[in-house]
């Protein structure tokens, strides 16, 4: 049986960075009308769901070594979504508390319909 591999959480930092600054070069492509909607939208929802998962490290204390430091960089990252970091960082780490109740923060996500959830 090998050993798991430590968590790099700089690598995790690294990614979410890229990714932000992949995502705002499609948009001023885009905006200066260098590349079209359609190819800006292909290009950068998947990069946005990856940073979704670099910030939910973020989230969770992850991201870098020193929290201090991950909680700056989560902040950072989140702005590109345009959700404050630590509203994201309260419900989910609240949600985790409450995985199947009623009051549970992210239960939109599980209980609605794909239609329902976009809208």
């Amino acid at each position: 049986m090998s050993a798991k591999p430590a968590p790099q959480p700089g690598l995790t930092f690294a990614l979410g960075a890229t990714l932000w600054l992949a995502s705002l070069s499609s948009f001023c492509a885009y905006d200066s009308g260098g590349i079209s909607l359609a190819r800006h939208l292909l290009t950068t929802v998947p990069f946005l769901y990856f940073l979704c998962i670099c910030i939910h490290d973020g989230v969770h204390g992850v991201l870098l070594r020193r929290r201090g430091l991950g909680n700056a960089a989560g902040f950072l990252l989140s702005l590109i979504i345009a959700l404050p970091f630590p509203l994201l960082q309260r419900a989910h780490l609240l949600h985790h508390g409450r995985v199947g109740d009623d009051d549970d923060p992210e239960a939109i996500v599980y209980d609605a319909g794909a239609v329902a959830l976009f809208l």
